[in-house]
Parts: structure tokens; C-alpha cells; sequence
């Protein structure tokens, strides 16, 4: 509340036509001086503290009025059309270095072209005061931009490198950087790409996650069906799914108990596949492409059909028993073992073979006998008394280069002879 006080001025003295005490005129003059001492005290204090929307002087003055809060509270208040400083760097050589000050504004422009080495100026406000800056960083090429190293996420960014350095491709982007301890620690946000975030544990569901680059996992990618829900790869088929090495791609049921479950794989473009597929079912309603060798490599334990299986290499098959017999011999099929080769290792003209098949549970199973010599009397038999062979016992003789094919049919617990 103002200290000037306009009534204790007689404005009434002094009367006309008759002798005044002088000491009205005391009084009016000393109430004058006290409010003009007032008033001085006071409009100084709005000049230096009040926040102005117009500079002071005379009427008409133009210019732009500097508010300086010095960090004083402000409480509710209610911002319509408030902006933000810009500034910008323009453009800057390759190799130069540039130094953000966040005092010179909140939202600043550069525009580089290949290496460029960023730094803070130790201008940010004081410890436990909250700040943010957005920098947009403009790239004619691909650039390697070096951070300062008071940014404690900077492998969180895509194109990250080492130390404090990301790769930028042709483009725009708009990093924003914020800090609570004078910029001792500061952090990084990309806010127009998604995050380049390696994960160890458990980080709960993600509705939609897409990718432009690579997906690197060191454990595995699990997902569940749910109420009809896919794991969708390439849907435009330009891409392909590739497992190296000795990686497995394992589908299990949704509601299977154990790693052994009945759920599909179903392709629709490619699938190139150099490790292991484990799958329940799998079934394309494309093609499996492979440019070289497929060896040890797809088990399938389900169904495989509706598509096609397009090799451009060689078709390398590790599903065969090779026997060198001397003399007649008695071999026992392996369960896994889709074709039993005689090769005796003398040269002998003929001998006789008792083939024992497995004890398979597949239906559909096919496995051909075949020798390079002729074979007198072929016998072809099983072990398991549920399971039996038709025709049984006797098949030879067989030619040399001939292949014997038995198919097992699980409806019947029979292998039949089917050339």
C-alpha cells in the first residue's frame, strides 16, 4: 500500500482576504516534500522490481523490456501464446566444435556437415533447478556428432557409436537436453526417432514396437498368442527372418505346459534360415528361399506345406546312415534317419541284409534302402511288436542302384513298402 498521503494537504489554505498563520504554510509544504519522498521511494522500486510489458520514459518509446526474475516464485499462473527463445548457430565447417549456452536461449538451430564436436557452457541454472533445452541438429551427409560427456544416456540414442558419439545420417533432428545439478549430469531425449534401448529382464508388454534398423536380442523374443494375436516378420516380404549360427526360433502353444507345443510358424514372404527352426507346425504360403545350402539346419516336427521349398544352392541332406558291410549284415535304422545307404567297403558282388526300422510315432515317415551293389536278400523287419512291416520279411534281391522306399502309416501301426 502506498505511503502518499493527498489529505494531509489543506488545499483550502491559505484563506483570501484575511491574515493566515504561517504555520499552515509549514505544515503543507513539509506533508508536500514527505509525499513527493514517498513517491520517489516508491516508483523506484517498481522500476527496478515491477515486470514491465513495455520499456519506461516517455510516452511513445519504443523497445523490448528485460524482466529479470532473479528465480522468484511465480504460483499459478495461467500461460496463453508464451514461446521460447530461439537461437541459432547457423552453419558450421566439418571437424568445428560448437558450445550450446543455455542462456541464450531454449530451443537453438545448427546445421552440420560430417564431424562436428558439441560442449556446454557452465551457464545453467543452479543445483535443484529443473531446465530443459532443445537443440535441432541438421545434417547435408551422414555425421558423427560428439556429445559432451556430462550425458549420462547418450547410448540410448540411435546411431550410437562409442564414448559420447552418435551417427546422423541426412536429416533433422531435435534433441532435448535437461539438468537439476548445474549440468554436472545431463540427459539426452530424441524426439522425432525411436530409442536404439538394449534391455536385460523383463520389461512388461510393448502394444506396438517398429523398427527401421536391427533388432538385436542377446536372450530371446517370446511371444504369446493370446486371443489370436501374431508375431508378424516382413509383411511386405522385402525382408527376411534369419537365425545364425546355432540359434533356434521356437513357437509354442499358448496354452502348452511344456517347451514341446503345437504352434505355427506361418510365412508368408521369405524365411532364409542358417541355424534351427523348432516349430510345432509350419506352414508358408510362400516360398523358403535359400541361396546356398540348407544342411542340419530346419526340423520341422509339425506340418510343412501349402508352399514351396526354392533352393538356389545344394540341397545338402545329413539324414542318411551309411553301412560299409564286408560280408551279410544286420542294421538298425536310427530314428532319426530318413535314408540307409550299403556301401560295402570290399569288392564283393553281393550280400545279404537284415534292415531293422525304427520305432517311429510319425506319421509319414519315409525311409529308402539303397546299394551299390546288388543285394541277394533284402529282409525287412521291425523290433517293436505293436508295429509291423507289409510286406514283411523278404523283399530282394536288389539291383544294384535300386532304392527300396517304406512309408510309416501311424493309423495303422504299419510301414509300408511304397517302391
Amino acid at each position: 500500500m502506498s505511503n502518499i498521503n493527498p489529505q494531509n494537504i489543506d488545499g483550502t489554505f491559505p484563506i483570501a482576504g484575511q491574515d493566515n498563520n504561517s504555520q499552515g504554510f509549514r505544515d503543507n509544504f513539509t506533508n508536500t516534500v514527505n509525499n513527493f519522498t514517498f513517491a520517489a521511494a516508491e516508483l523506484t522500486d517498481l522500476q527496478t522490481y515491477a515486470v514491465l510489458k513495455g520499456p519506461l520514459g516517455s510516452v511513445g518509446q519504443t523497445g523490448t523490456p528485460t524482466n529479470t526474475m532473479n528465480y522468484t516464485y511465480i504460483t499459478q499462473p495461467q500461460l496463453l501464446q508464451a514461446v521460447e527463445t530461439k537461437y541459432d548457430f547457423g552453419t558450421i565447417s566439418t571437424g568445428a566444435s560448437f558450445q550450446v549456452d543455455w542462456t541464450q536461449g531454449h530451443f537453438q538451430t545448427i546445421a552440420v556437415s560430417g564431424t562436428a564436436s558439441m560442449s556446454f557452457a557452465s551457464t545453467w541454472p543452479a543445483t535443484n533447478l529443473y531446465t530443459r533445452l532443445r537443440l535441432q541438429v541438421t545434417t547435408a551427409n551422414t555425421t558423427v556428432l560428439t556429445l559432451p560427456s556430462s550425458i549420462t544416456n547418450v547410448n540410448s540414442i540411435q546411431g550410437y557409436t562409442s564414448g559420447t558419439s552418435v551417427s546422423l545420417p541426412t536429416g533433422t533432428y531435435v534433441f532435448e537436453f535437461a539438468t537439476y545439478n548445474a549440468g554436472s549430469t545431463v540427459t539426452i531425449n530424441d524426439l522425432l526417432r525411436n530409442y536404439n534401448t538394449e534391455v536385460s529382464g523383463n520389461v512388461g508388454n510393448f502394444i506396438t514396437a517398429n523398427i527401421s534398423g536391427n533388432l538385436a536380442v542377446g536372450g530371446s523374443i517370446i511371444t504369446y498368442a493370446g486371443s489370436g494375436a501374431n508375431l508378424v516378420i516382413d509383411p511386405d516380404g522385402l525382408a527376411d527372418l534369419v537365425l545364425t549360427n546355432n540359434t533356434s526360433l521356437f513357437v509354442l502353444d499358448a496354452t502348452a505346459s511344456t517347451s514341446t507345443g503345437t504352434g505355427a510358424v506361418q510365412v508368408l514372404g521369405g524365411v532364409g534360415v542358417v541355424g534351427q527352426v523348432n516349430a510345432g507346425s509350419f506352414n508358408t504360403a510362400g516360398n523358403i528361399l535359400s541361396a546356398g545350402a540348407i544342411h542340419n539346419a530346419l526340423t520341422v516336427n509339425g506340418a510343412l506345406s501349402t508352399g514351396n521349398i526354392s533352393t538356389n544352392g545344394t540341397q545338402v541332406e545329413t539324414g542318411y546312415q551309411q553301412v560299409k558291410p564286408g560280408a551279410n549284415v544286420a542294421v538298425t535304422v536310427n530314428s532319426n534317419v530318413n535314408r540307409v545307404l550299403l556301401h560295402p567297403a570290399s569288392t564283393i558282388i553281393s550280400f545279404g541284409a537284415n534292415v531293422t526300422l525304427p520305432n517311429t510315432q510319425v506319421n509319414g515317415t519315409i525311409i529308402s534302402i539303397s546299394s551299390n551293389v546288388t543285394i541277394a536278400q533284402l529282409a525287412v523287419v521291425t523290433s517293436w511288436p505293436v508295429t509291423t512291416v507289409s510286406p514283411y520279411g523278404n523283399v530282394g534281391p536288389i539291383t544294384p542302384g535300386t532304392v527300396s522306399r517304406f512309408m510309416y502309416i501311424a493309423a495303422d501301426f504299419t510301414w509300408y513298402k511304397i517302391a
